[in-house]
């Protein structure tokens, strides 16, 4: 069988690690004894592409490395600035952006189906007027609604309307890492903040504000106080 002749898609819809999935079945592997062209190792091979060209699936660009030479191959072809990075996902025809758009809005409505609770802070606190009897509504409704209703956005309805961290300002959220606070309430912000998935933010917040207090490092100088 000729390579590539049992694949439904054509190279240039595929991941890069498909094309490494192609490259090792059994019409397309490189001709000769399985070892490492560079260090002659028989152990943990790879099918490399000669010219970092993953698309190139040619028999004569098919080689048999060691992971160790592989990965050294790739780091010298990066310093040269040959090749490119490698692409994690398929890559999608502009016709197809519509379908992915529908599909995504399917699994959306078949999450709030899945989960009960409100899926933003508008909806949170409506369920409370509810129960509070603010508003009409169902009860047994308003009440499974806010039960179910995750942490995050409980924290953001709540604690502090349109805080940026998990609901929450970032000198509140600096104050509970460095011991600010009241150990229970401390407690409560870092885990609101990484339930929310904020935590990265805040990081890249704190260091931005050294960096714009003290240069490029993000670094004092000695006899300075850091003020996070």
């Amino acid at each position: 069988m000729q390579c590539g002749a049992r694949n439904r898609k054509p190279v240039s819809a595929i991941t890069d690690r498909a094309k490494r999935y192609r490259a090792n079945t059994p019409e397309c592997r490189p001709p000769g004894p399985r070892r490492c062209e560079l260090c002659g190792s028989p152990r943990f091979l790879v099918v490399d592409h000669r010219d970092g060209d993953e698309t190139n699936g040619a028999p004569g660009n098919l080689r048999y490395l060691c992971k160790g030479c592989n990965t050294a191959k790739g780091s010298e072809m990066a310093r040269r600035g040959q090749g490119r990075r490698t692409r994690q996902y398929n890559p999608l025809p502009l016709a197809g952006l519509v379908d992915v758009a529908q599909g995504l809005d399917i699994a959306e409505q078949l999450s709030r189906r899945k989960n009960p609770g409100a899926h933003s802070p508008a909806e949170y606190r409506e369920a409370l007027a509810v129960l509070e009897g603010l508003i009409p509504g169902d009860p047994v409704e308003a009440r499974r609604r806010v039960h179910n209703t995750p942490a995050s956005i409980r924290a953001t309805a709540i604690a502090n309307p349109g805080g940026d961290f998990g609901g929450f300002s970032f000198s509140q959220v600096a104050a509970a890492f460095a011991g600010g606070m009241d150990d229970k309430s401390a407690r409560a912000i870092v885990r609101e903040v990484r339930d929310s998935g904020d935590l990265p933010a805040y990081q890249r917040e704190v260091w931005r504000r050294r960096r714009a207090r003290y240069g490029r490092s993000g670094w004092p100088g000695a006899g300075s106080e850091v003020p996070f």
